[in-house]
């Protein structure tokens, strides 16, 4: 009687695991990447994560216009970073958040092309941009390339189709 409920509860540690480990595969990258090269790639990452905390700290303050002058100037000055295409979908993020949607499209558009289109984050936001601007069959398009190369991204393709399907 009492292996049924602890069956339940391995499966759910299982199924709470490997949604962890989807979710988790950029980091596990970016800790390969150390391995490989530590000192740079440490500073870099360390480098990336004080300016997008920076740049949190602005948009979450309600100070747009500097947030915008400063991820501007960290793209700029990022041209060479293994993180320049993260930095230009903040920008995006946003852009999309302040409903700049046709802006928001043109920037995560942008993260995809300097990643080879395996920023699949920038997929996923395009994809509401592109819903929110009435076109749904490109958000569509982009959700289902997000979920055939992470299904971790299923949730935000049902919304997205839910939203397409009113």
């Amino acid at each position: 009687m009492m292996k049924r409920p602890i069956l339940l509860i391995i499966v759910g540690l299982v199924a709470l695991s490997l949604i962890f480990y989807i979710e988790h595969i950029d980091i596990l990258a970016d800790i390969e990447e150390i391995r490989n090269n530590p000192i740079k790639e440490r500073n870099e990452l360390n480098q990336f994560h004080t300016n997008t905390y920076f740049f949190d700290s602005l948009v979450s303050s309600g100070k747009y216009d500097p947030a915008f002058e400063f991820i501007n100037k960290i793209i700029n000055n990022s041209l060479h970073s293994d993180f320049h295409d993260n930095y230009i979908f903040e920008k995006g993020k946003l852009l999309f958040n302040l409903e700049n949607y046709e802006n928001a499209k043109r920037v995560f558009t942008e993260a995809i092309n300097l990643s080879d289109s395996s920023h699949l984050k920038s997929f996923v936001w395009r994809g509401y941009s592109f819903a929110l601007l009435g076109n749904c069959d490109s958000a569509l398009v982009d959700l289902e390339f997000a979920v055939n190369r992470n299904p971790s991204f299923q949730l935000d393709y049902d919304k997205v189709l839910g939203h397409c399907g009113d």
